[in-house]
């Protein structure tokens, strides 16, 4: 997670949905590494008490039992290892597809946080709209966008939050044409990977 976190803070590019499911195998593994750890520390904690008390009728017992599940630690550390390895590298090949997509489509895709500020553009705004000054991190949203498209997406959220409202509507590229856009808006303001409002703007000219 921290190399896709770092590869996304290279690239500026949003990181695409996390996978539950490798979510929650990583959460298991640290939840069984934890208590591994715990009754080791137990054990050991107990070996010492006996052997500061003087009491060696369960020593040996106590210090075989101690080896063992050092022995069975190290093999699920060394397990465990391997599978985080192996959940990494697929949730790598997953945001890698999904920049691979980002980079490669025509249609143009921002992402707004709720006082409509740009916090990403991707790369197809330029090759559809030109150098427009307001697509870029830090403008309006409004400032590219109508405003009566934007407020009518945000009404058709709220009334079905669920849903992923569309219209079309017309903006101006940067050469002063004006271009007929579709336009969806999906609310991902929950997803911390996204935190934000994604448009997605296809050229219907």
């Amino acid at each position: 997670w921290g190399a896709a976190r770092a590869a996304w803070q290279r690239d500026r590019l949003p990181l695409a949905h996390n996978d539950p499911g490798a979510d929650e195998a990583v959460a298991a593994g640290y939840r069984a590494s934890a208590f591994a750890y715990i009754m080791v520390a137990a054990a050991l904690s107990l070996l010492v008490v006996l052997l500061l008390g003087g009491d060696r009728r369960f020593l040996e017992l106590t210090g075989i039992s101690t080896l063992v599940m050092v022995a069975l630690l190290t093999l699920r550390q060394v397990v465990g290892l391997s599978e985080n390895r192996r959940l990494m590298a697929a949730k790598l090949a997953q945001e890698s597809r999904f920049r691979s997509l980002i980079h490669n489509t025509s249609d143009l895709v921002l992402i707004a946080d709720a006082d409509g500020v740009i916090s990403f553009v991707s790369p197809a705004g330029v090759r559809t709209f030109g150098n427009h000054p307001a697509l870029r991190e830090g403008a309006l949203i409004t400032g590219f966008l109508p405003a009566d498209a934007v407020v009518s997406l945000a009404d058709a959220q709220h009334e079905l939050p669920a849903a992923t409202p569309r219209i079309k509507t017309s903006v101006q590229a940067a050469s002063g044409e004006s271009r007929s856009v579709e336009i969806t808006a999906t609310d991902q303001r929950e997803d911390p990977a996204v935190a934000g409002i994604v448009y997605t703007c296809r050229d219907i000219t």
